[in-house]
């Protein structure tokens, strides 16, 4: 009898656990870092040589490597020098490279504006006769074909800081007057005033309300000219239309 039961007492175990048993995978998944580990080299070598190259166009602003393909070593390294002879040299030679090199410039405007902002320290330069140079360069790439808004959102705070200096007046208000012309006289503008709003400078005749064009002429300041002057150039643009 105890035999008997024993045996039974097997086969309904034996049937449960037939019954409750997780069905075995033929194929088992694999751990994504254990997957990871067993990727085959030359899917990872495919993968790498699919990745694209970064292209450098007249929009990009990837300065460092665009400049490093274009500009001779030389000049970089003359415009890093600590004298200023040697920076006066290097520009000299990039306003030569510049003005000589007219298809490079247009395909690679904002990376040399870029460059050109960096090594007058944002336009921040003191020295006199490096900014006559940087100046003559502006007057160059403002002439590219691929002059445009961003050229002139670039450019545009440096070069109505400098005109503060009435040695740079009269060639600012040329430069500001070319860069109308390629970025549009009202973008122009509203630069113009928004770089002279967060100067503080000038500025109190507009806050001074309703006075009379006369008025307005005799005290005219140079900052004031020069928006008058693109204001002027736009008014004759629509009256043509």
């Amino acid at each position: 009898g105890d035999v008997y039961k024993r045996q039974e007492k097997e086969v309904i175990t034996e049937q449960y656990k037939a019954v409750n048993r997780v069905p075995a995978t033929k194929n088992k998944v694999k751990s994504p870092s254990l997957a990871s580990k067993e990727a085959p080299e030359k899917e990872i070598k495919i993968m790498a040589k699919k990745k694209p190259k970064p292209e450098i166009t007249p929009e990009s602003t990837d300065t460092e490597k665009a400049i490093a393909e274009v500009i001779p070593a030389g000049i970089c390294e003359a415009l890093d020098k600590a004298e200023w002879k040697e920076r006066l040299k290097g520009f000299q030679e990039l306003s030569n490279w510049v003005a000589s090199n007219r298809k490079k410039t247009d395909s690679m405007l904002l990376p040399i504006t870029g460059f050109l902002k960096e090594k007058l320290k944002d336009f921040k330069e003191n020295n006199q006769t490096i900014i006559k140079e940087a100046f003559t360069i502006l007057s160059c790439l403002v002439q590219s074909k691929s002059c445009n808004k961003r050229f002139g959102g670039m450019v545009i705070g440096g070069i109505v800081e400098k005109m503060s200096d009435a040695k740079w007046y009269e060639l600012g208000v040329s430069l500001i007057e070319s860069i109308a012309e390629c970025s549009g006289v009202s973008f122009t503008t509203s630069k113009t005033i928004e770089k002279l709003s967060s100067s503080g400078k000038n500025l109190n005749l507009l806050r001074a309300g309703p006075v009379s064009y006369t008025h307005l002429r005799a005290h005219e300041t140079r900052h004031d000219l020069v928006c008058r002057l693109l204001l002027e150039k736009k008014k004759k643009k629509q009256n043509k239309k």
